[in-house]
């Protein structure tokens, strides 16, 4: 769900009675989990987005990948701190990109600080998070421990900002060790 992509009028009201359970029902048949993110800026503590994201947290998404703003604003937390006492002792578990100063991982009592890797010169951010995301989601999926599907997202997502635009290209992990 991002709902940065949504415009016009009623968009909002659409987004806000939006039932996720649904999806959970058919995810959990299938043995499957989903991966709920905050689309760009646009969750605030002004956001009509806010609630329904809350709710949705509350009520079986089980993944959900945001940068530090995103999960502040949700929780209405303003300091780093303040936002890992709100995540400590969740069913959900949450990737929480940072940036230049890494990642963190919460999962029930979990958590994992991963630092950011220095590379030679970032040329375009963009897509920095979902490669990174999508390193992380690839770890996860494959059984790995939470600090190596940190390392894997903190690895793609440095790759995609030494190149200019968000493509990954294949074999991107071949150099992975």
């Amino acid at each position: 769900m991002e709902p940065h992509l949504r415009s016009g009028d009623g968009d909002s009201e659409v987004f806000r009675d939006l039932d996720v359970s649904p999806v959970v029902d058919i995810l959990e048949h299938n043995h499957r989990t989903q991966r709920f993110r905050e689309g760009g800026k646009s969750v605030t503590e002004r956001s009509p987005y806010r609630g329904a994201f809350a709710a949705a947290i509350e009520n079986g998404v089980d993944i959900v990948v945001a940068d530090e703003d995103e999960v502040n604003a949700l929780f209405q937390t303003d300091t780093f701190d303040a936002t890992l006492d709100a995540l400590e002792g969740r069913d959900n578990l949450f990737a929480m990109t940072r940036s230049a100063r890494g990642s963190v991982i919460v999962h029930g009592d979990q958590r994992v600080i991963y630092p950011a890797t220095a590379v030679d010169k970032v040329v375009d951010t963009t897509g920095a998070g979902d490669a990174w995301c999508a390193g992380f989601l690839y770890g996860w999926a494959n059984d790995k421990p939470l600090a190596e599907c940190a390392r894997l997202g903190t690895f793609c997502g440095g790759r995609v900002i030494q190149q200019i635009g968000a493509r990954i290209e294949p074999g991107l992990l071949d150099d992975y060790s």
